[in-house]
């Protein structure tokens, strides 16, 4: 797109709301006032019929350095090899914590909800 294609009322609103101080940016009452929409409404512009966006007849270009590197191995991530019924090589108890079970502390007898709330569940139904 051509910049020289755009009114000048159009670019100014543009650089006011592309400004880098977040403070000098208009909010949307500013910008229903700004020269560029003068005649119009904006809040009802949502309400017309849509632009076509069918314009142009150039296909996408296929990128052949991207099609060799889709499916490499760097961009997807790697399934690791576990043999579950092995035993280890490694005799230290540190090595083989991550394969102990976990034992059951003291809340194995505690209910899920405090015993005030439980009637409450009574009156879930299906």
């Amino acid at each position: 797109c051509d910049a020289s294609t755009f009114s000048i009322d159009a670019k100014a609103l543009i650089e006011r709301m592309v400004n880098r101080d977040v403070a000098c940016r208009p909010d949307i009452l500013q910008i229903a006032d700004a020269d560029f929409f003068t005649g119009m409404d904006i809040f009802s512009l949502h309400k017309k019929t849509a632009y076509p966006l069918d314009v142009g007849s150039i296909a996408p270009t296929s990128d052949a350095k991207w099609s060799r590197r889709q499916f490499s191995s760097i961009w997807a991530p790697q399934p690791r090899a576990y043999n579950i019924g092995a035993t280890s090589n490694h005799s230290s108890k540190a090595d083989n914590s991550h394969c102990a079970p976990i034992i059951e502390g003291g809340e194995a007898d505690e209910e899920f909800l405090p015993r005030q709330n439980a009637p409450l569940l009574t009156k879930i139904r299906e």
